[in-house]
């Protein structure tokens, strides 16, 4: 399980993610961001992500979100 920002210092999550999805295919990466728009949810699923989490609703989904992934 990765939990990856989109603002990183040098280099954008989004340019990560699919460098990420590539080294380790059967990661379950969630992104964790305050970009919440549908534009940036679906752009981290494009690349790669299987969860999205905004920062605005990091209590209430997170855990949810953990415990939701399928198991491998």
């Amino acid at each position: 399980m990765i939990l990856l920002d989109l603002s990183m210092p040098g280099q954008s999550g989004m340019d990560v993610l699919p460098q990420i999805r590539e080294a380790a295919p059967h990661s379950y990466i969630i992104v964790l961001t305050s970009h919440d728009s549908e534009w940036y949810q679906d752009q981290a699923r494009r690349r790669g992500a299987d969860a999205f989490v905004s920062k605005h609703e990091v209590l209430e989904r997170l855990v949810q979100v953990i415990l939701e992934r399928p198991v491998q």
